[in-house]
């Protein structure tokens, strides 16, 4: 009579059947050799069920699989019962598999230096998916944003946010179950196999799952079902994917748009302050200059695979890492506060054109006004979420900048050159500031050099996108200080010809852009600070913390704002702070340190190592020195109104 038990749960109870007829009974989950070998199997799914006494023999050796330790209980359980020797020496067996596992079908898509890097197993997985759909893998993405969501959020560091593991990642974790990255299948067999309290240990496996076999009319499948075809992964198909990186052309555009950005507008103003022969000559130094460092820090990169400010902790203490991190904090505030004075200023151009100057509203207005559109933005949990906005931004960026070349060329060829000084004694020491402000392209540097399918070439495509940026750089910088001399404002859109179309135009695009990308700038310091302030404490499924989190933002973003004011008519000096505070210590003093401690061997390496560092380190504090003893210096900026 069942059980209680029995009758509560409507099962019946498991059938007794003997270690020999549970191992015939594994066998079609089991990979032949011919399987693990990568050929088509020689006896069909009838054959493997109705004559297993020809396939006991034929199953694989384990230890010759990809991942075979996880399974390797399940087939040696097998062995002992069927009466199969398991006993091999392992100088043999390492010799059998060692041509198997050097087949490019068994190939890693990423290093382990990769994997081991923030999101590596994500990345992993994207490229066996794209292999296993028999489609090519992109390793650099669409846009900038995308590439900073797919290989971590800022100078190769990881900081995670409450909505990482989100629901989309459930979707992918259902298309993925019961797929071998191989193409195996024996780790789900074996799940499957071992399910339930009575399964944990191989040897009552016989006892535990005969009611399971009993239900098991077809043997697992080894390859990917989709709809109602199933597709295995060819050596084409790994191909398009192992290890095969990110073309030359890629690197170089996406290179090129991280150096690429609202801070060339500026320069027309740093121009100024350093003078024409001096800024030009000095651009070229501080582009050569940069191209080094980050070339050291490349090297580092090499020795220690890991972020900027990871790289700073094992390399001197956890001080570095939090020195490091500090100052990247501040140049991406700096960043964010620049933008906000960038688009207050042009956006009340705007206003004033549409309206007459009928409204007279101060640039301290307009800068506030942005939190209506920051606060929200700065509230989005994934960086993706900026993605189409990002690529907007480029397109904006290019066509502003086409715009100030053409009005510069028109300029000097109608009116000749202004009033221009080859050097300024006076206010030079900004112009080092604005230009290392320029150049600030570091955290793409260690992520980029991973994904280069030639990465030997990295330094040369380097080389070219610093040559094309300082090309750019001296250009708008030179030619717009030539064409308005004296008279050359802090941001060049305001010595544009006034309220015509084609420069209210170029303002809204631009401002729009910027407007948007403020939160981009603003979101490694939230997710630096948030990993600070909120340790170990997740908002996603915590209203009360998550609401906390959200008060930090919106007060991070009315600190930015707030800071803008200050400097809304001071903001060639707040550029040049920036440079000389943030940007000349991540471009000129932590790569030849990092250098020194990891690479350097001999007394020239160094010896250079430790000059560069002491010259960025006084460069850092004269620079920054100048910058806040001129800070009382205000000079309103040109308002068309005022004719």
């Amino acid at each position: 009579m069942p059980s209680n038990t029995d009758q509560h749960d409507g099962t019946a109870p498991p059938i007794a059947v003997s270690a020999d007829e549970a191992s015939r009974a594994l066998i079609p989950y089991l990979l032949s050799e011919e399987e693990a070998d990568g050929l088509p199997s020689s006896t069909n799914d009838v054959s493997r069920k109705g004559d297993q006494d020809n396939l006991i023999n034929s199953v694989a050796d384990p230890i010759c699989l990809p991942s075979g330790s996880i399974t390797y209980d399940l087939y040696r359980w097998h062995r002992s019962n069927t009466g199969l020797s398991d006993g091999h020496s392992r100088p043999a067996s390492i010799a059998e598999c060692s041509t198997n596992l050097l087949e490019p079908r068994w190939e890693l898509s990423q290093s382990h230096a990769q994997l081991n890097m923030p999101g590596g197993f994500r990345r992993h997985y994207l490229h066996q998916r794209a292999a296993n759909e028999g489609r090519a893998t992109s390793v650099l993405t669409a846009s900038f944003v995308d590439f900073l969501a797919l290989f971590g959020h800022f100078a190769g560091g990881d900081f995670p946010s409450d909505e990482d593991d989100n629901d989309d990642d459930d979707d992918d974790d259902d298309e993925y179950n019961g797929w071998s990255t191989y193409g195996s299948t024996e780790s789900g067999v074996r799940r499957r196999l071992t399910a339930g309290p009575a399964s944990d240990q191989p040897e009552n496996l016989h006892a535990a799952t005969s009611a399971g076999f009993a239900r098991e009319a077809q043997p697992l499948p080894n390859t990917r079902r989709r709809g109602d075809v199933q597709t295995a992964p060819t050596d084409a198909m790994m191909a398009s994917s192992a290890g095969r990186g990110a073309s030359v052309k890629k690197t170089f555009f996406l290179l090129a748009k991280s150096f690429i950005s609202s801070g060339v507008l500026f320069l027309p103003r740093a121009f100024y302050n350093g003078g024409l022969l001096f800024s030009s000559v000095l651009m070229v130094i501080v582009a050569v200059a940069s191209l080094y460092t980050m070339l050291l820090l490349v090297k580092c990169y090499e020795r220690v695979h890991c972020g900027y400010g990871e790289m700073g902790r094992r390399l001197f203490g956890k001080w570095m890492e939090r020195v490091v991190l500090g100052s990247i904090l501040v140049s991406q505030i700096g960043f964010s506060c620049a933008g906000a004075i960038f688009v207050a200023t042009n956006v009340r151009d705007l206003f004033n054109a549409a309206t007459g100057c009928r409204y007279r509203l101060g640039l301290g207005f307009w800068v506030v006004a942005q939190a209506a559109v920051l606060l929200p933005l700065c509230l989005v949990r994934h960086i993706k979420g900026f993605s189409a906005i990002a690529i907007l931004a480029d397109v904006f960026i290019v066509i502003g900048l086409v715009y100030v070349w053409g009005v510069d060329i028109s300029m000097l060829s109608r009116l000749g050159t202004g009033y221009v000084r080859n050097f300024n004694p006076e206010n030079y020491s900004l112009f080092l500031g604005t230009a290392a402000y320029t150049f600030e392209g570091y955290a793409l540097i260690l992520p980029i050099v991973d994904t280069m399918s030639q990465p030997a070439k990295f330094p040369a495509v380097l080389s070219l996108v610093m040559a094309v940026c300082a090309a750019i750089a001296v250009s708008i910088g030179a030619l717009s200080y030539a064409a308005f001399g004296e008279e050359t404002e802090a941001i060049v859109f305001l010595n544009m010809p006034s309220k015509t179309t084609a420069t209210l135009t170029v303002q809204l695009l631009y401002s729009s852009a910027i407007l948007f990308t403020v939160p981009l700038m603003m979101f490694p310091v939230i997710r630096i600070l948030e990993q600070a302030l909120f340790p170990r404490r997740s908002g996603k499924l915590n209203a009360s913390v998550k609401l906390q989190k959200n008060f930090f933002r919106a007060l991070l973003v009315v600190g930015v704002l707030g800071i803008s004011v200050a400097g809304v008519e001071r903001v060639d000096k707040l550029v040049a702070v920036i440079g000389g505070f943030a940007c000349v210590p991540i471009s000129f003093i932590y790569p030849p340190l990092f250098h020194l401690k990891a690479v350097a061997e001999s007394r020239w390496e160094r010896g250079r190592d430790a000059v560069l560092a002491g010259l960025g380190a006084v460069i850092c504090i004269y620079v920054t020195f100048g910058a806040v003893s001129r800070w009382g210096v205000a000079e309103p900026p040109y308002d068309f109104c005022d004719e």
